[in-house]
């Protein structure tokens, strides 16, 4: 069970970098590393004594790699690790109603090669995803309105 103020790190060592979109794999090549990835997610968070959130989460990752990855591509590495962790296991899913995804950290060095591990910070997210405060300007009812694109820059009609 997480509370407000406790940070629950589970450390899983496994090289997403292995899982990256980039890599052009053949579909079950890609299917069996995800499989591993979301084993090794599932292990650690075994190992970390299986906590259970009852509320929503934030969670960020850190990355200890030899080299740096593109940032924009570690979240979509390391899916196979967070269904191992958080679907069924921490969180009932991974979804937006129960997980956030935060900040992405990499540590990189020599003393990383060969030992490569992604550790995911898990903390109470601060407010529900979905409840966000209003955006001003827009009516309440919250309908959209698509324009013709000959319309575009005008104002619409009610």
């Amino acid at each position: 069970m997480i509370l407000m103020n406790e940070v629950i790190r589970i450390t899983v060592p496994f090289d997403i970098n292995r899982c990256s979109p980039n890599h052009r794999l053949h579909y079950l090549a890609r299917a069996r590393l995800m499989a591993a990835a979301r084993q090794a997610g599932r292990l650690a968070w075994m190992a970390a004594g299986s906590p259970q959130a009852t509320v929503p989460v934030q969670v960020s990752l850190v990355l200890h790699r030899a080299r740096a990855i593109d940032q924009g591509n570690a979240w979509a590495a390391a899916k196979g690790a967070i269904d191992g962790v958080f679907v069924d296991a921490l969180t009932p899913d991974d979804g937006p109603k129960w997980v956030t995804l935060g900040s992405v950290v990499q540590e990189t060095g020599r003393q990383w090669k060969g030992r490569e591990e992604c550790v995911f910070v898990v903390t109470a997210a601060e407010r529900r995803p979905g409840t966000n405060p209003p955006v001003e300007g827009l009516e309440a009812a919250g309908r959209a309105v698509a324009l013709p694109m000959s319309d575009c820059g005008k104002e619409p009609s009610r």
